[in-house]
């Protein structure tokens, strides 16, 4: 027996059996069991289930709006950005409700890295915030969970499709965007529709996910003049520390140059004709200026201009079985480790099989029954046997009529297909 279920609601329901009887969750008993319907399966309980997180929630908390819905659940960051990015007025625009939403965790926005928080919370980036956020949205319409398999895809508020799906691993857990999120809490209503808790960021696929640094970069190039009155910093740059020491020509008829012809009259200095070679080079003074900008950069596991994720998903990146060549000068390729191959490493590599790829320990007198969906099991060529293909035959078996040419001759005149054929040895295809 399965130690739990899903139930409908998203939450894991324990089972446990003491003395004789079945609990679940601990203490609620199955009272009347296996009653067979046409649709279905009926168990009596003896109490009520509720969830302990929702024991505390308001039944009138539905009437609500979505940022006290959204922060009485536990999602505040969620609450916060929507406002940050002033998409309020859209959500409570009666043209696009009711609303089916996904909000990622507090733990979610808590996960990502500082370089890319930095840049999806900064003032500048409030447009691309608002992006993100969108694509968690789903307009005009209110989905109820057991309905979501049914909704292949859907048109987000960012003009991007999104996908639903029942997990192939894990009996009645809901996917989302192919798998690159799952839902960990459903049916939170709102007075203007209704939101689903995902454990992933979705990302625009316009956007990706970017780590855009914000760098900070000395001026080499700035002009140099008397100290005390240098020249200003160029536009879109501020000074930054003390002046430092530079050269300069300085222009005619300067400080210097007049001290160095005081002798002559001031009138017939200005009488001189001036010419390159006679500027002279003098220790001046230039401001420390620094100007700071966007670095356009791809955030973990996501390459390329567009920044898309690396093969494999959000979740497991190459299938946590390899490193991806990543960030914006990255290929996407991935580097899977010695067992693996594949674009996304979701291969074994040749002599390995099973779903962690072991090594065969086949010899060269068998051929492995390799791959992913492979059981190890050694094929021995005509004239070997044993488990690994390592014992040579005494006699050579002959079989007649021929076997069919994939397949291999066994004692007792029988004919074997060999392996990735079927047939019963004289044909094989």
């Amino acid at each position: 027996m399965q130690d739990s279920i899903m139930a409908l609601s998203g939450h894991k329901i324990r089972i446990v059996v003491k003395e004789n009887f079945v609990y679940l969750n601990g203490d609620v008993k199955i009272i009347t069991s296996d009653i067979i319907g046409t649709n279905g399966v009926i168990h009596f309980i003896d109490k009520i289930l509720i969830p302990s997180e929702l024991q505390n929630i308001s039944s009138q908390l539905s009437k609500q709006n979505i940022t006290d819905v959204a922060e009485a659940y536990g999602y505040k960051i969620y609450s916060k950005l929507l406002q940050d990015a002033e998409l309020l007025p859209l959500v409570n625009n009666p043209l696009h409700q009711p609303f089916t939403m996904l909000w990622p965790t507090d733990a979610v926005f808590n996960s990502l890295s500082e370089e890319r928080k930095k840049w999806l919370y900064h003032i500048e980036h409030r447009d691309k915030l608002a992006a993100y956020l969108k694509v968690h949205m789903i307009r005009d319409t209110k989905i109820l969970a057991v309905n979501m398999p049914r909704f292949h895809s859907a048109r987000t508020m960012h003009g991007s499709a999104i996908s639903f799906s029942c997990s192939k691993t894990s009996v009645g857990e809901l996917l989302v965007d192919n798998g690159n999120a799952r839902i960990v809490q459903r049916h939170m209503e709102f007075n203007d529709g209704i939101a689903y808790g995902i454990d992933q960021l979705l990302e625009p696929p316009d956007l990706g996910a970017r780590c855009d640094e914000f760098v900070t970069v000395e001026l080499t190039e700035t002009r140099c003049g008397l100290c005390g009155f240098e020249p200003s910093c160029p536009l879109s740059s501020v000074q930054q520390g003390e002046s430092k020491s530079c050269f300069y020509y300085e222009k005619p008829y300067s400080r210097f140059r007049y001290s160095t012809y005081h002798h002559f009259s001031l009138t017939r200095q200005r009488q001189y004709p001036v010419f390159p070679s006679l500027r002279s080079l003098g220790r001046g003074c230039r401001r420390s200026c620094f100007s700071t900008n966007w670095v356009p950069q791809c955030c973990e596991n996501h390459y390329g201009r567009d920044c898309q994720v690396c093969p494999g998903g959000l979740e497991a990146p190459c299938r946590n079985r390899g490193t991806c060549d990543d960030r914006m000068r990255g290929s996407g390729r991935c580097n899977c480790t010695e067992a693996f191959v594949g674009m996304a490493c979701e291969l074994c590599a040749p002599g390995r099989y099973g779903p962690d790829c072991k090594e065969c320990k086949c010899t060269e007198n068998g051929m492995c029954n390799e791959g992913l969906h492979g059981d190890g099991f050694c094929f021995c060529t005509e004239g070997w046997s044993g488990e690994h293909c390592e014992i040579p035959l005494v006699v050579k078996p002959t079989c007649s009529p021929a076997c069919h040419p994939n397949a291999v001759c066994r004692s007792g005149n029988v004919c074997e297909c060999s392996l990735s054929y079927e047939g019963n040895g004289r044909s094989c295809t």
